[in-house]
């Protein structure tokens, strides 16, 4: 990853920090942590994703062109998956369902680090501030789509235009899109 975070970025991070977080301990941890390691981290998995990804597999799952890409919090081991549907309409993309959900963000070395616990166990470990933490790794993946959409890994796919990007913190609530390219 190139550039640096934006301070919108840090501010966001701050507000959710300071107005969410129940846990002095944990706001202590979010504080302390490196986000712009982190965000390089985020980066260079999802590009090792989009690398290994051919069209064939996209074919494989009856998807010609990508119309939305949706990363997803799996709430179950703290993994960000990434998962694809053929439809760009703001109406149906990702209403139809996913088809592929692949694991692209592995948060157990986060979790390690930052928390002493797998992402398996990061929901009891982090309680109720577990919601404002994804809301966190949102904030990360909105502010590095738009170096993401520029690296060749990402550009060899077919995808449709415009192609919607989306984050859903939940297994069942539909993404919110965030980025349009």
């Amino acid at each position: 990853m190139k550039t640096k975070l934006s301070q919108e970025f840090y501010n966001e991070i701050r507000l959710v920090v300071e107005e969410n977080i129940e846990e002095e301990n944990n706001k202590l941890i979010i504080k302390k942590m490196d986000w712009q390691e982190l965000a390089s981290n985020c980066f260079n998995q999802i590009n090792s994703f989009f690398d290994k990804l051919s069209a064939q597999d996209l074919e494989d799952n009856e998807i010609r062109e990508i119309g939305a890409i949706s990363f997803n919090w799996n709430q179950y081991g703290g993994d960000i998956t990434i998962d694809f549907t053929p439809e760009n309409d703001k109406e149906t993309a990702f209403d139809e369902g996913y088809i592929m959900a692949e694991s692209a963000i592995d948060n157990d070395p986060f979790f390690q680090k930052y928390f002493e616990c797998s992402g398996d166990k990061s929901f009891q470990t982090l309680g109720n501030d577990y919601a404002f933490l994804i809301r966190l790794f949102e904030l990360l993946i909105i502010e590095i789509t738009p170096e993401i959409v520029q690296t060749d890994a990402f550009n060899k796919l077919p995808r449709k235009s415009p192609c919607l990007f989306g984050f859903s913190a939940f297994d069942d609530e539909l993404p919110e899109v965030f980025y349009t390219l």
